[in-house]
């Protein structure tokens, strides 16, 4: 009879820094600060899962109530290999800056760097910005689905095809924990995506 699981022996989780881009859009609100992102690396050398980490700033005269970020996949090639969708809550004054961070899994073992672009921004008063990509997936709603939640847990929003939860606050200090909190996003293959970029 095999061992049970309890007896299972811990191994240490690699992590392995990745470049990451940021596509901006003429008019929107958010500005990204600063970014890292890290895969966190199985034994036999394959990805697990994605750590992303974001300050963005409100470069708008408004204050915003909430923004929802779309975290792709890219491989050596700049072909999406997936995308997920990641949301923040934080109430956030003109010019004032946010942390945020996410940790999304199913890595494509060919992703080499990653996009982050804001998708949906929603300010104080209720009105929406939204990116080119959001006008395609769901105009005027935020998106519909499952639920994305920060990882302040202050907000949720939702992406059609996938979901994103949060890292716990202190595990995403040190960079080397195993956060118990798991993302799920989409593993489609690249081309599937019907947008005109293709993010």
């Amino acid at each position: 009879m095999g061992a049970s699981w309890q007896n299972a022996p811990a191994y240490s989780q690699e992590l392995r820094d990745l470049t990451y881009k940021f596509k901006s859009e003429a008019g929107c609100p958010v500005d990204i600060v600063s970014a890292r992102t890290s895969l966190e690396i199985d034994p036999i050398g394959a990805p697990m899962a994605c750590r992303i980490y974001v300050d963005y700033k409100n470069i708008s005269n408004k204050s915003l109530a909430g923004v929802k970020f779309r975290i792709g996949y890219i491989d050596s090639e700049d072909k999406v290999r997936g995308t997920f969708h990641a949301a923040d809550g934080q109430s956030l004054s003109p010019a004032s800056v946010a942390k945020a961070k996410w940790r999304g899994d199913k890595v494509d073992p060919r992703t080499a760097s990653v996009m982050i672009r804001v998708l949906v921004a929603r300010f104080s008063d209720g009105s929406l910005w939204e990116s080119e990509k959001m006008k395609e997936l769901a105009p005027g709603t935020g998106g519909a689905g499952s639920s994305v939640t920060s990882a302040s847990g202050d907000a949720s929003a939702s992406s059609a095809s996938s979901s994103s939860s949060s890292m716990p606050a202190q595990g995403a200090a040190s960079g080397n924990e195993s956060p118990a909190a798991q993302a799920s996003p989409g593993s489609a293959p690249a081309g599937s995506d019907k947008s005109s970029d293709g993010y």
